[in-house]
């Protein structure tokens, strides 16, 4: 499998679930990731938006998709500065990566050995990843 890289956020789509990656910009940077279902996307001025419903990847199930889903991310561009394939804000950065529900659920339990009960990390979504993948050689 390649190496997962950040979606242009012109190709987010509404319904569609993706790996949301939130990395402080601090010492020690740290990434905060989880599932975002987009519910709906403006990316032209004036006013621009990312709206979906997300949840912890270690509450992440098959069944998710119907029950799970309630916290709200709004990330609108009168707080975040939109990019080709990031929002940034003051020491934050928002990237979002495919979500492939498969892979996921296959290597989920390592995923979880990477992240603290916060759904923090030191690594990146596509570092982990591809540790994971490289383990199955």
């Amino acid at each position: 499998m390649n190496i997962p890289k950040s979606l242009v956020l012109q190709n987010l789509n509404i319904g569609k679930l993706y790996i949301s990656e939130k990395k402080r910009i601090q010492k020690p940077t740290t990434y905060s990731l989880s599932i975002i279902k987009i519910q709906n996307v403006q990316l032209e001025p004036p006013k621009k938006y990312i709206y979906g419903k997300t949840i912890c990847l270690r509450q992440y199930s098959v069944f998710s998709e119907i029950f799970d889903f309630h916290t709200t991310r709004f990330l609108s561009s009168s707080v975040y500065e939109f990019y080709e394939n990031y929002l940034f804000f003051f020491n934050m950065m928002y990237f979002f990566y495919e979500f492939d529900e498969n892979w996921f659920l296959q290597n989920k339990q390592i995923i979880l050995q990477y992240i603290d009960i916060y759904s923090q990390t030191k690594k990146p979504f596509p570092n982990i990843f591809q540790e994971i993948e490289s383990e199955k050689i």
